[in-house]
């Protein structure tokens, strides 16, 4: 588990705390406010490449770990990479923050271990626009007929194995981030079989990242003095054609089936 201290002195005098789910080694990531000596850093994002070892690899993963190694001492900064921590808070603010973003913190309910909640019938495609604008992202794709009627909506996590409770409950279920070649295949199988399913995934990112931001106003708490701010990170990747393709929408053409009696 990715937990704890990942890097920097620990002796180091903290000034200030940002709180940002990935760190970036360029500048820009402490808002052009980056003075030697002055900036230590507490983040909630992950390291992990960028401070393993198994990242110096002959592509050039050693060149980003060192990059990133040399931008934190030249900075004097301090990373504390916590976000699992987070997870094991009770409320759990990641999920708690994205319901709230999302209008639905006082209609989910937990029903055999899934996050399940009843929303007025909407179709598929409009389910997902709203989670765009609501999220502030395009990175947001569907898998499912866009105009599936979806009354009972359920939340998974990474893997097909956590996402399938939440879609044998629900109409449709929504994840940050998944494996494509297992989960995304199961539902287009289910929906050439004639199943009302469905699935929204959302960047990873952008899932977690007001879980992110409410974490600051949790550490303000504890800092008494101590400036803390949070920092967007923004959108992983860019979605140069945000329509849908003909190819996209062919599905049920192209993997009709029946269910075997």
């Amino acid at each position: 588990m990715w937990i704890g201290y990942a890097t920097g002195l620990p002796a180091l005098a903290v000034r200030l705390i940002l709180s940002r789910r990935q760190l970036r080694w360029a500048a820009e990531s402490l808002d052009g406010g980056l003075s030697r000596g002055e900036y230590p850093l507490a983040d909630t994002g992950a390291l992990r490449e960028s401070t393993d070892r198994r990242a110096a690899h002959p592509s050039g993963g050693g060149d980003i770990r060192r990059a990133k190694s040399h931008f934190v001492r030249d900075n004097d900064l301090v990373v504390w990479r916590l976000h699992d921590h987070m997870h094991r808070m009770s409320p759990e603010p990641v999920f708690s923050e994205l319901l709230r973003v999302l209008g639905w913190s006082s209609s989910v309910t937990p029903e055999h271990g899934v996050h399940r909640l009843e929303i007025p019938p909407t179709r598929l495609d409009a389910l997902a626009a709203q989670l765009q604008r609501d999220m502030r992202t395009q990175n947001v794709s569907v898998v499912g007929d866009p105009a599936l009627l979806v009354r009972t909506v359920g939340f998974g996590a990474h893997g097909l194995s956590t996402v399938l409770p939440a879609l044998h409950a629900s109409d449709v279920a929504i994840v940050g981030e998944t494996a494509e070649y297992d989960t995304y295949e199961y539902v287009r199988d289910a929906v050439a079989l004639g199943l009302p399913k469905g699935l929204i995934r959302i960047a990873h990112e952008r899932a977690e990242a007001w879980g992110v931001a409410g974490f600051a106003d949790w550490v303000r708490v504890l800092a008494g003095d101590l400036r803390v701010e949070s920092i967007e990170t923004g959108d992983p990747f860019t979605v140069p054609v945000p329509q849908a393709s003909s190819a996209s929408t062919s599905w049920s053409k192209s993997r009709s089936a029946s269910i075997p009696s």
